[in-house]
């Protein structure tokens, strides 16, 4: 019952965030979010393994789709090209 709960919580906020930043932002988001959290609770749960070898494997699958999904800074885009103004006027 709680899991369903949670379950539907997250893609109401899911939804939301699509609408906010769109979906190429939000969906890597929130995947490296529910990585990293059921890895966290999976471990807090039932702890076996090494933990900076748990940390090191999350990092590296949670980083790219990070930095994948974070937009262009303004000053690295390129300009778009304007479309040249005609005079109507006679």
């Amino acid at each position: 019952m709680l899991g369903g709960f949670i379950f539907n919580i997250a893609n109401v906020l899911l939804i939301a965030g699509i609408e906010i930043v769109g979906l190429a932002v939000a969906y890597p988001i929130f995947i490296g979010i529910a990585l990293i959290e059921g890895v966290v609770l999976s471990y807090a749960i039932q702890p076996r393994g090494s933990a900076l070898l748990l940390g090191a494997g999350v990092l590296m699958a949670v980083v790219p789709s990070s930095w994948r999904a974070s937009p262009t800074p303004r000053c690295a885009r390129r300009p778009r090209a304007s479309p040249e103004k005609e005079s109507w006027s006679a």
